[in-house]
């Protein structure tokens, strides 16, 4: 009698661990995602407008939209810049040298030659929002969940570039797969073919 009811315990306990709950899928993104995860935008050292030689309006759109971000970033006290021109026909711009400010320092998360990365919010997780189960053709649970932005910087308000692999995270609807390997669950990476 005590063999049978070790054997039913032990395989209720197996059937449990093998289907997958909102709070161990959470658990599983939080383990196996970079959350929380900081977010951050590149300013430019030096920004240059204008190529020169057949230059029609070194101010177009988004030469506009540059000198309306960083003038309004400087009257935020986040930057302070230098403009120099060059009028000549041949070679027209308008360069700008970009430095932060001590209030912009509090935001900078790194450097190189080039740039100034500043945070613009961290992402976290706030929770599973469904799960649905996949038997074919391997078994898997897809799951949907929620982040939100928080401890949003002022640099966040301006057009900033963000790294390509982290525009992810700017929507809070988010879809994964995690299926049920040997050792536990594990977010399932997209295959790579070598072809």
């Amino acid at each position: 009698m005590k063999t049978i009811i070790l054997i039913l315990s032990v395989f209720v306990l197996m059937s449990c661990s093998s289907s997958l709950t909102r709070e161990k899928a959470g658990e599983v993104i939080k383990a196996q995602l970079p959350l929380p995860l900081t977010l951050f935008g590149a300013i430019p050292k030096v920004h240059t407008i204008g190529t020169g030689f057949l230059t029609s309006d070194p101010l177009d759109k988004s030469a506009k939209r540059f000198e309306s971000t960083i003038q309004a970033m400087e009257t935020q006290n986040l930057i302070t810049f230098v403009v120099t021109n060059n009028n000549d026909f041949y070679e027209g711009y308008r360069r700008y040298k970009i430095n932060l400010t001590s209030e912009g320092e509090k935001y900078l998360v790194g450097s190189d030659g080039s740039n100034f990365y500043v945070k613009l919010f961290d992402v976290d997780l706030t929770g599973v929002t469904g799960l649905l189960e996949y038997e074919q053709p391997k078994k898997y649970v897809e799951v949907n969940y929620t982040i939100q932005s928080i401890n949003k910087s002022p640099f966040l308000n301006f057009n900033l570039e963000i790294d390509n692999s982290l525009k992810k995270y700017l929507n809070p609807q988010q879809i994964i797969n995690i299926a049920k390997f040997d050792d536990g669950w594990r977010i399932e990476k997209p295959s790579t073919s070598t072809q």
